[in-house]
């Protein structure tokens, strides 16, 4: 039941930020090497989440709001300049969100909707 309320709770915070974002093949795209060390964040109305990434394949989230349960976790990534993919669940049930780093910018996507983060 956790479970399905993380998803939840991700989706609606996603599907708050209406920012959409394209990029095309000439833009060019400031991202870094690695994301060990370094924490996103995103806050709107009372609602934050927060996206650490203390190793090379391990991140944490955390999110809290008046319009979402309280709720920490944590999962695996992959990162490849500048995509990252955040696997929400273990094995072959785990659901995917997808994100683009750009400078100071995190852009995710999960199911259709996106949210943009910006580096602590």
């Amino acid at each position: 039941m956790k479970k399905k309320l993380f998803y939840l709770a991700v989706a609606a915070l996603l599907a708050m930020n209406v920012a959409l974002t394209s990029c095309s093949k000439d833009d060019e795209v400031d991202a870094p090497d690695s994301l060990t060390g370094t924490t996103w964040v995103f806050s709107e109305g009372g609602n934050s989440l927060t996206v650490s990434f203390p190793t090379d394949m391990l991140y944490e989230l955390s999110m809290s709001g008046p319009d979402i349960d309280e709720m920490d976790g944590m999962g695996f990534y992959t990162y490849s300049r500048p995509k990252v993919t955040l696997k929400l669940g273990i094995g072959d049930d785990a659901e995917e969100i997808i994100g683009t780093v750009n400078g100071n910018k995190l852009m995710l996507t999960y199911e259709g909707d996106n949210l943009t983060l910006t580096k602590k």
